[in-house]
């Protein structure tokens, strides 16, 4: 009988990463990029950095975890810049879905 454990990240993920290679090329499936992959975009003023986006790729979703601007910047459109970056670069790699959350204290007034 199979028991059922809470266990660490760091115990599961390796056993798991292993059986997902695994099942990849039972189905021919050859995957380049790596599993979680982050990817980072700098908005730049006069050589100076304002604003910026991270995400992380997973599989093929791509997840925005963080897309600040400076104060100075915002309403310019920068923050539109960085998502199209992002966008351009998911059609690149095969991203199909994008995901980005927000929480109420954020982006007010946007």
């Amino acid at each position: 009988m199979v028991v059922i454990k809470e266990k660490s990240l760091a115990t599961v993920q390796p056993l798991l990463t292993a059986l997902f290679a695994e099942q990849r090329a039972d189905n021919g499936l050859v995957s380049h990029e790596p599993v979680d992959q982050q990817i980072a975009f700098g908005a730049y003023l006069d050589d100076q950095l304002v604003g910026g986006l991270i995400a992380t790729q997973r599989f093929e979703s791509l997840l925005v975890s963080q897309l600040a601007v400076s104060s100075r910047c915002r309403q310019s459109g920068t923050g539109s810049q960085l998502l199209k970056n992002a966008e351009d670069w998911v059609y690149k790699h095969g991203v199909t879905t994008v995901i980005l959350t927000t929480r109420s204290n954020q982006a007010a007034g946007f």
